[in-house]
């Protein structure tokens, strides 16, 4: 029996349902295989008291215990939705869902039990034969479910955001490369051992971390500080539960592609690179993590407003549009300059110099620095003609 409810608002329905434990395994056996669920969701278990928990949840679930449900996302086609409100049986439930394809199902919530399940199945195969209450989260919405997520982990310890979006970055990482006009290349750190060679070269890892860090509208989280972590939070729960909030961050990747491929065409002149410790010819600059992190944040700030107050979806909506045509208008221009006076805009030198500063936590100085620089862009878009010299100069005071 199905029991569903639909949340109009979000574009969801939740459907929950008992299923045998061996149907669950074989439901999310690829998601686990491709890295998009299990594996992402949570660091394994090393201390002693979660390992002592672990192994009586082995035990338990070898005396047929019963379990809060797992919960897995599916990402349908705006079309699929009104199927799955209508459906009534399991059966054509998990024919819908199993349709190949990528990114459709996520684990969003039960990596723990999934994996103490299979351990004591190990132990005792006749738990595959047990049912398993299974909550399905159906959006044609990432944003849903990344809500969700977020929503539904929200007072566990350790909360490790990154990992956490993990299990649902796979259909992510496509949109944006469907999306992204141009060439862009999106890689697995973990499963291909390569560095940025061009512009517009992505870790998949690194792009998630820029989905946090636009959500929070800042350029670090101290994970480690709860009181941080929690404001932290609140603001991501805040921006990803907007509808329009993954278009802002998809169209911001795209415009920092579009700044990364028009610059990286500027190579240095021996004796200028001579001079040079940092940064050498244009394609050095967004192969920095830190630039990379400062335009995120400075679009999300200009957007959204400073951290910490609330945001007003309408004005955003309008700052959006209007400063992403200035920003193409501006790149259309940078598009046409030659090496000289893309030597002139980048102000390579000062640049190098400003950031060769000694600092303790160099990281997060540079992080500062590029934030306020493009923040800096940002607002003064139409005074900046051919050198990005204000910008830096601001950021370098």
């Amino acid at each position: 029996m199905l029991h569903k409810l639909i949340e109009k608002k979000l574009r969801c329905t939740s459907i929950i349902t008992p299923m045998k434990i061996s149907d669950y395994l074989d439901l999310i056996d690829d998601v686990y295989k491709d890295k998009g669920g299990l594996q992402g969701q949570r660091t394994p278990l090393k201390t002693k008291t979660a390992l002592v928990i672990r192994d009586r949840m082995v035990k338990d679930i070898q005396n047929n215990a019963i379990l809060p449900p797992v919960v897995i996302g599916i990402l349908v086609e705006p079309i699929e939705i009104e199927k799955f409100n209508s459906i009534d049986n399991l059966d054509e439930l998990l024919k819908i869902a199993k349709k190949d394809i990528p990114g459709r199902l996520s684990v969003i919530d039960g990596m723990q039990r999934t994996t103490a399940i299979a351990e004591a199945i190990e132990l005792n195969p006749s738990v595959k034969n047990n049912e398993l209450r299974v909550e399905f989260w159906v959006s044609d919405s990432l944003n849903s479910l990344i809500y969700r997520m977020l929503v539904l982990n929200t007072g566990q310890v350790p909360w490790e955001v990154s990992r956490q979006l993990n299990t649902v970055y796979n259909p992510l990482l496509k949109i944006i490369s469907d999306k992204v006009s141009g060439n862009i290349d999106i890689f697995n750190q973990d499963e291909e051992s390569r560095r940025r060679t061009r512009a517009g070269q992505y870790q998949s890892e690194k792009l998630i971390e820029l989905l946090l860090l636009f959500s929070a509208r800042k350029n670090h989280i101290e994970l480690k500080s709860t009181i941080s972590e929690d404001f932290a939070r609140l603001d991501i729960i805040e921006s990803s539960s907007h509808e329009r909030f993954l278009d802002y961050f998809i169209k911001t990747i795209e415009l920092l592609t579009s700044f990364d491929k028009t610059i990286s065409r500027y190579e240095s002149k021996g004796e200028v690179e001579q001079r040079l410790i940092r940064f050498k010819t244009g394609k050095d600059i967004f192969k920095s993590f830190p630039a990379m992190v400062g335009f995120c944040v400075a679009m999300s700030i200009y957007i959204f407003d400073q951290p910490g107050f609330d945001i007003d979806w309408d004005e955003s909506e309008l700052k959006f549009e209007v400063i992403c045509k200035k920003l193409e208008l501006f790149f259309e221009r940078v598009e046409k300059m030659n090496n000289e006076q893309l030597e002139k805009l980048l102000d390579i030198e000062n640049l190098d110099l400003l950031l060769s500063v000694k600092s303790s936590k160099v990281g997060q100085f540079e992080r500062n620095f590029f934030t306020t620089s493009f923040l800096t862009l940002l607002e003064g878009i139409e005074k900046i003609e051919n050198s990005l010299k204000p910008c830096w100069r601001r950021a370098g005071n």
